[in-house]
């Protein structure tokens, strides 16, 4: 039980670090736009946490190991802080590095990493079922109506433009990313309703 505590408040250091990196990103490179700094801050806001906790919901349902789960949520995209391509490239070193100084074991830093990897399902495809959760947790938050509002105060877009944009990108992640057909299923109203609301005639 001592352990356990022990874990879950190197988790909680951990998420108050990964929050804090998106909240005060480099000012540097990409990060020079005051506008680009607004949206990471948002994004863990609006994206980040709303995959951590889907993630949390879909590991009571499938399993898999929490811990890795939660963090490997948490660290999914945090390559968006540091590039705008191939994030998910830069996002696996970036999560490996920071678990591996924060003191977590190589196992666990490793098995995070491989979630930033994959969760796109572009240059490697969910393996594991901590993977696929994350994944399928990350296609499901695109479709949060807080994600794309507040996508939409940072870019100036209007609401219903950014989502009509991001049409074709939304099915092919439900298609693509979602691994659980319960989840599947659960969704397909919402992607339906999107079809409906945002398809151009």
């Amino acid at each position: 039980m001592l352990y356990v505590r022990m874990v879950n408040a190197k988790i909680k250091q951990l998420e108050k670090a990964i929050k804090n990196i998106h909240y005060n990103p480099p000012k540097t490179g990409i990060n020079a736009d005051p506008k680009r700094r607004e949206f990471l801050k948002n994004f863990w806001d609006y994206h980040v946490m709303t995959v951590a906790e889907a993630s949390q919901k879909m590991a009571v349902k499938y399993g898999g190991d929490k811990d890795i789960i939660y963090i490997g949520a948490i660290m999914h995209d945090i390559g968006l802080v540091y590039s705008k391509q191939k994030h998910d490239l830069v996002g696996a070193v970036k999560a490996y590095n920071l678990l591996v100084k924060k003191g977590f074991g190589k196992k666990m830093a490793r098995a995070a990493s491989n979630i930033a990897l994959c969760h796109r399902c572009k240059e490697e495809f969910p393996k594991t079922v901590e993977e696929k959760i994350v994944a399928s947790a990350d296609a499901i938050a695109h479709f949060s109506p807080a994600y794309y509002l507040g996508l939409a105060v940072i870019a100036n877009e209007d609401y219903k433009d950014l989502a009509k944009n991001n049409l074709k990108k939304l099915i092919k992640d439900y298609n693509n990313k979602i691994f659980f057909e319960a989840e599947k299923k659960k969704f397909k109203k919402v992607v339906k309703a999107f079809k409906k609301i945002f398809r151009e005639k």
